[in-house]
């Protein structure tokens, strides 16, 4: 939950590299005993769940 807490933040950061990254982080602290398992079928490039604008 941590990871995910520290990702979804990440301003225009598409949802899919965002879960990369919680991945790899799970991962990384469990040293690869939890590996997180994603199944996706997005109709659309580039879904972005927080959006920073100048």
């Amino acid at each position: 939950m941590k990871h995910l807490l520290k990702h979804l933040p990440t301003p225009n950061e598409d949802i899919v590299n965002t879960l990369r990254n919680v991945t790899r982080g799970v991962m990384q602290d469990s040293n690869s005993k939890q590996i997180p398992f994603m199944s996706v079928q997005l109709c659309h490039n580039n879904i972005y769940m927080y959006e920073q604008t100048d």
